[in-house]
């Protein structure tokens, strides 16, 4: 049977409260514009002359990371009610299950983000060939790696209310140790006035929703955009998207 099928299973359940998600992310685009309005006036203007255009990126990003982090609460109900044992009854391998739920994840993560990607563009102005492709590039590579995560986590923690005590965790370090919201050099004016600011600056640096913000950044021409770690990127991905993987497959095979 073709790896397909698994992917068309989770989508077709994506697809089936469309127009719910329809709703959550004109709210999202709605809290972004609003957002950006209300903090433009408030941010110090030599850190962010155009907070909308800086923040654009970055809340692209933190709306990927939430659609494509989301495969790991079904999947957490999945394992909670043993709806896997079926699963494993399937004619599929442990890497073809695993890895047909982390690639609905990302695709899902990708159609939720493409309304804000477009928004990013309107905003900023649209790329070049070579740099919508970079940018799409890095929306397919975190929304891999950030599915993942969540079957992972989802795999990890059992009990419901404790995976959505660490799901919201997850959430509070991804988006505010990160430059989202704010740009890299605010956060170094911050350490320079209280070191305990250096904790966020150097987590923020090695958050991978921080170094693809940035890089979209830097490819759309923002200038507060700080100099995104590439190879680290890279790197990081690949160690969570195959990290995810296996303990997702180790996790079917014990529950």
């Amino acid at each position: 049977m073709s790896i397909r099928i698994l992917i068309e299973r989770d989508l077709n359940r994506f697809w089936k409260y469309k127009w719910w998600v329809t709703g959550i992310i004109v709210t999202n685009l709605s809290d972004l514009l609003i957002m950006s309005l209300i903090f433009s006036n408030i941010v110090r203007k030599e850190f962010v002359p155009e907070y909308l255009k800086f923040t654009a990126p970055g809340v692209t990003m933190m709306a990927l990371f939430i659609s494509a982090f989301s495969i790991g609460r079904e999947a957490a109900q999945e394992i909670r009610r043993r709806y896997h044992h079926y699963l494993l009854t399937l004619p599929y391998n442990d890497w073809e299950l695993a890895l047909g739920k982390i690639l609905a994840g990302m695709i899902r993560g990708i159609i939720y983000a493409l309304p804000f990607l477009l928004l990013t563009f309107i905003i900023v102005g649209i790329p070049s060939p070579i740099g919508l492709l970079v940018i799409l590039g890095v929306v397919a590579i975190t929304s891999l790696s950030m599915s993942s995560y969540g079957i992972a986590l989802s795999a990890l923690v059992e009990k419901i209310d404790i995976y959505v005590t660490v799901r919201s965790l997850s959430y509070y370090l991804i988006f505010f140790f990160s430059t989202i919201f704010y740009p890299e050099d605010a956060l170094k004016h911050l350490t320079q006035i209280n070191t305990a600011y250096s904790i966020v600056l150097e987590i923020s640096r090695v958050n991978p929703i921080s170094i693809a913000a940035e890089i979209i950044r830097n490819t759309v021409g923002i200038a507060q955009a700080a100099q995104p770690n590439i190879p680290l990127f890279i790197i990081l991905n690949l160690i969570i998207t195959v990290l995810g993987i296996t303990v997702y497959i180790r996790a079917l095979r014990k529950k």
